[in-house]
Formats: C-alpha cells, sequence, structure tokens
C-alpha cells in the first residue's frame, strides 16, 4: 500500500510539511530521504531483521536544511500479511 494510513501533526515540525501535504503526495518520503540513505527506507520492504535495530536516516526539509533521524519500525500486519 502506498500513501500513508495517519500523519502526525508533529511532523510538520519535524520536516516542515503539513500532514495534508503528505496525504496528497504518497512518494514524498522518497523525495524528501536522501539519495544515499534511500536503501535504508527499501531494506524495511525486503529484510524482516531491519525491524530488531534502529535506523538512522538522514532527510531534506521544505525549507532545504538537512536532519538526521533515528526511526524504530513495527510493522503492523493484517490477515493478508
Amino acid at each position: 500500500m502506498r500513501g500513508f494510513t495517519y500523519v502526525s501533526p508533529s511532523s510538520t515540525n519535524i520536516v516542515g510539511y503539513t500532514p495534508e501535504e503528505h496525504y496528497a503526495d504518497p512518494d514524498i518520503g522518497w523525495k524528501l530521504v536522501f539519495e544515499d540513505d534511500r536503501h535504508l527506507l527499501e531494506s524495511l520492504a525486503h529484510d524482516p531483521g531491519v525491524y530488531k535495530k534502529p535506523l538512522v536516516v538522514r532527510w531534506k526539509k521544505k525549507d532545504g536544511t538537512v536532519i538526521w533521524t533515528e526511526q524504530i519500525n513495527h510493522p503492523i500486519y493484517d490477515n493478508e500479511g
């Protein structure tokens, strides 16, 4: 599934984009993440072992500044996997 189910209003404080901007552009995450770090996000879809450790990723904010985030991801599966 592409896109977002929920985007916290605090995302505006973090990356400068509103939740509405995230909902309007399902690919916004790929546009904001540094190209050299994209493989980290891609690995989430292909390697369940990635979920066992925090990921450190660089992002470009709306104003052009760079931030580093450490994220811990937990997949949520439905009956279809």
